[in-house]
């Protein structure tokens, strides 16, 4: 059961940028009368500029991490979505880009496996909107 609560919009400050942030907070719960199992989960959304594509249950988008090991390529998706390149960001883990950002091209071609799992090119980086969900 879901209860969806009021998005929170707010701003931060990057290197003397005022950068917009979002999010979604939805209560779930697994039994109306068991208290223990009540949580608040986070749900994500899609950081890119003007995007509010959340990563939800039934969504036709995918969403993808930012790189942890590849620095170079790091800088490259934050300065895609907005952010200066040498940001220091302490919840970057926490960052995802949706697959309307990311080109058929941008993902390694499925060689006919039983896996439906759509995989990035290491090369690839978001823009802002590509027409077709992928």
């Amino acid at each position: 059961m879901f209860f969806p609560l009021p998005s929170i919009r707010a701003a931060v400050n990057v290197n003397s940028a005022h950068v917009p942030i979002s999010c979604s907070i939805v209560f779930t719960h697994s039994n109306d009368n068991d208290v223990k199992s009540r949580k608040l989960t986070m749900v994500q959304t899609c950081k890119f500029p003007g995007c509010d594509h959340k990563n939800v249950p039934g969504s036709p988008f995918r969403f993808h991490r930012f790189s942890v090991s590849d620095m170079a390529m790091r800088q490259l998706w934050l300065v895609a979505i907005g952010y200066s390149a040498g940001a220091k960001i302490s919840s970057i883990k926490d960052f995802r880009v949706c697959s309307a950002h990311f080109s058929e091209d941008d993902y390694i071609p499925n060689q006919g496996g039983k896996s439906k799992k759509r995989i990035l090119k290491s090369s690839a980086v978001p823009v802002p909107w590509v027409s077709s969900i992928y």
